[in-house]
């Protein structure tokens, strides 16, 4: 058995959902198909289809073997193309993964642009405020907001953003401007409870570090909701630079107690290096790297930095 050609109709079953389609659409006889079916089964020891008179749908093992196949196919199309010197656009489908608004303002932008360039190109996005496993999940690229620390991951650094203070000024025309932590000790703030949020907000002044527990009057797990009830004067809340740039420069927030800050946290983009990085992972990457790069320090950023 030629194992790529029974990848190769195995694949093309899955997208056709029927043995006799699968055999109009490849040019082959309906016996070589089903025969070619079976002997995949034989070899892999499990099997791909769950076969009726009436419907064929594919086996739990079947979905996990059937995306690692497209995969595999998807990549060893472009390697090829790309050595024998074919210059044509990228194309096939890119899995993302970022946390929400910064996928929304910042990453989504910039895969508009590649799109709008290489039409070829497919975006499979996953927005979510939490730490995705990026093999589990296939993921061939991820923002992270935070410190890495995990050895099994390739990292490109794309910049830093701020994490900063911020209150309305009718809420500081009422609760007057903070000057310093200690300040906030009786002020309603806004604090983020989604998954990994920390309980303390942290401090730092001439490299001494110190944390102070908000007076929450205001929880949310989403990040959205609690910048507009920044704005909306329910309390001070402590924000990333790119999640208020726009607010703080039409005056809806004001930034405080900025000798306080922390140091930036860093921005990269990564991916698996246990798993080869096709042509179009590669492509979409650098041009991720270039967009972000110039959004960070451009219109999500909080000047001065």
């Amino acid at each position: 058995m030629n194992k790529l050609r029974a990848i190769r109709i195995f694949v093309a079953i899955a997208k056709y959902g029927s043995l006799t389609e699968t055999s109009k659409q490849l040019g082959k006889s309906l016996p070589t198909v089903v025969r070619t079916l079976s002997s995949l089964e034989d070899e892999l020891g499990f099997r791909l289809f769950n076969r009726t008179t009436r419907r064929i749908a594919l086996t739990h093992d079947g979905e996990v073997y059937l995306s690692h196949c497209v995969q595999m196919l998807d990549e060893m199309s472009e390697i090829e193309s790309q050595l024998q010197g074919h210059t044509k656009s990228p194309e096939g489908n890119v899995k993302i993964a970022a946390p929400v608004l910064f996928g929304e303002t910042a990453v989504a932008p910039v895969l508009f642009s590649i799109m709008e360039l290489n039409p070829g190109l497919k975006f499979d996005v996953n927005f979510a405020d939490r730490n995705i496993d990026i093999i589990e999940e296939h993921i061939d690229i991820a923002v992270r907001i935070s410190d890495l620390n995990d050895s099994s991951l390739m990292a490109k650094k794309v910049g830093t953003v701020r994490q900063v203070f911020c209150a309305s000024p009718a809420f500081l025309a009422k609760y007057g401007m903070p000057l310093v932590p200690a300040d906030l000790d009786q002020t309603p703030c806004i604090h983020y409870n989604g998954i990994n949020a920390g309980i303390d907000w942290q401090f730092e002044r001439d490299l001494q570090a110190s944390t102070k527990r908000p007076q929450a009057q205001f929880r949310s797990n989403t990040n959205t909701a609690n910048v507009q009830a920044c704005i909306h004067g329910v309390g001070i809340g402590c924000f990333y630079g790119y999640q208020i740039a726009d607010h703080v420069r039409s005056g809806k927030l004001l930034v405080l107690l900025e000798q306080f800050e922390t140091t930036p946290v860093p921005v990269s983009l990564v991916y698996p290096h246990t798993r080869l990085v096709s042509p179009r992972v590669r492509f979409v990457l650098d041009a991720l790297q270039d967009g972000l790069k110039r959004a960070l320090t451009t219109e999500l950023a909080l000047m001065p930095q």
